[in-house]
């Protein structure tokens, strides 16, 4: 197996100075094999360069370049196991036949070997395996280096490996553009083509809208976003099939596609064109409908908030004029009731607060009784016209719901047929309770705004 994701430290840069008890007995402490083979270097300072050389292969798989990047904490753990007096800094051997001399006997001796013509080969098949696999370029280097650690081979030079992988990644990702544009049949090129094309009175090619982020949701952006996904689920472009293929080499090639703009992709060989846009569409499919869910939700949350500001301030209006209308009408009453007045009762009470003051006190007292009673449906109606332009083929997208959501899937299913004139709602009983559970899809038209 390879390396675990704590092995895989980066030793591009000095050793870590924060290095904690546990990572230093782990990584630095030697056995008593060690021991013998540090024993045989002359010099205190070979007996540690060897020791420091000998730990460092071992857990990081390559040899240390420059010895003045060891921590002084490694270095007196190092020199203690040695019984040798503590030192601030290390340097390189001044004898470079010593350190070649040296790092041959830790080959020999921890197993390891250089990177000749077979392990070469042995790594060049292995990156290509994982390029066909899904992983992406910028990860096969450090792939590199952690296979070459599990096999226990010396790497070469940083420069030499850099060349190795990017030449591996430049035909692996060739190979992937070729394999992925045979999946494309003559139909989806045509379609694929069409995307980098300018419309008649456009101002930019269909795949220069795809790329826009989804702008405020009013009916009419959504409307937009809901014509654009209808032509992505054109046969043409629907048919295209990526299976097999990694989901995170799919997203790589859609991000590096939405760098490109139409001209660009146009100057492209047709395989890595293809390609390239076959994984556009595809991993749009999928963006553009969360970014309808989004927007649909951004305005029902938007058309419930003005909704329900509009109704309070209403309320506010009206609540304060009818507390004056109620105390006028109980004030009518009073006189109504007085003893004495049961001939012409009505007379005292026109005389003494006036018809039309009644009339007043009557209608802002109804006014507030209808407020209380569906004045905040009353305002989500009002604004039904902007979600009626969009919500039909909004309730026609392809909903799909995790195990336990199926109510969601048939209410869904429900407003369909409520829309289609299939089924009329029945607020106090089926309809009301799927039109509740279907995300608030119809929370502001349940109450008689099928039928406009």
């Amino acid at each position: 197996m390879l390396p675990s994701e704590a092995a895989r430290k980066s030793v591009a840069g000095p050793l870590p100075e924060d290095l904690g008890e546990e990572e230093l007995v782990r990584d630095w402490t030697l056995s008593e094999a060690d021991r013998a083979q540090v024993l045989r270097c002359r010099g205190d300072d070979n007996r540690r360069r060897f020791a420091i050389q000998l730990c460092f292969l071992r857990r990081y798989g390559r040899f240390l370049e420059d010895f003045a990047t060891v921590p002084v904490r490694i270095l007196n753990y190092i020199s203690r196991q040695l019984s040798l007096a503590p030192v601030l800094s290390l340097g390189r051997s001044d004898r470079e036949a010593t350190e070649v001399g040296y790092e041959q006997r830790l080959r020999d001796y921890l197993g390891y070997q250089s990177l000749d013509s077979a392990a070469r080969g042995n790594l060049e098949e292995n990156l290509r395996s994982q390029l066909a696999q899904g992983m992406l370029p910028e990860a096969l280097k450090q792939h590199a280096e952690d296979v070459l650690r599990f096999w226990r081979v010396i790497p070469p030079a940083a420069s030499t490996l850099n060349r190795l992988v990017a030449s591996i990644a430049a035909t692996g990702r060739q190979e992937i553009f070729d394999r992925i544009a045979a999946r494309v049949s003559q139909a989806n090129r045509r379609a694929l083509d069409q995307l980098l094309q300018i419309g008649e009175g456009d101002s930019q090619s269909p795949l220069a809208q795809f790329k826009e982020y989804p702008p405020e949701a009013t009916g009419e952006s959504i409307l937009a976003y809901l014509e654009r996904h209808h032509l992505l689920r054109s046969p043409s472009l629907q048919e295209i099939d990526l299976s097999g293929f990694h989901p995170h080499l799919i997203h790589h090639l859609y991000q590096l596609a939405r760098k490109y703009d139409a001209q660009a992709l146009k100057r492209f060989v047709p395989a890595t064109r293809y390609a390239l846009l076959s994984c556009f569409v595809v991993e749009t499919q999928r963006t553009l409908l969360d970014h309808l869910i989004q927007m649909h939700d951004q305005f029902l949350t938007t058309m419930c908030r003005r909704s329900r500001h509009a109704f309070e301030e209403r309320h506010r209006e009206f609540r304060r004029r009818a507390k004056k209308g109620v105390e006028t009408l109980l004030t009518a009453i009073e006189i109504l009731l007085q003893p004495g007045n049961s001939t012409v009762p009505v007379k005292d009470v026109y005389e003494k607060i006036g018809q039309a003051c009644l009339r007043d006190a009557l209608a802002d007292c109804r006014e507030f009784q209808w407020l209380e009673e569906a004045g905040y449906q009353n305002e989500l109606r009002a604004r039904y016209s902007p979600l009626r332009r969009y919500l039909p083929a909004f309730l026609e997208l392809p909903f799909q719901a995790e195990p336990g959501a199926e109510p969601l899937l048939r209410g869904i299913q429900l407003l369909r047929e409520m829309n289609q004139g299939r089924q009329q709602p029945d607020l106090a009983g089926k309809c009301s309770d799927h039109g509740h559970r279907a995300g608030g899809l119809a929370a502001s038209v349940e109450k008689g705004g099928w039928h406009h």
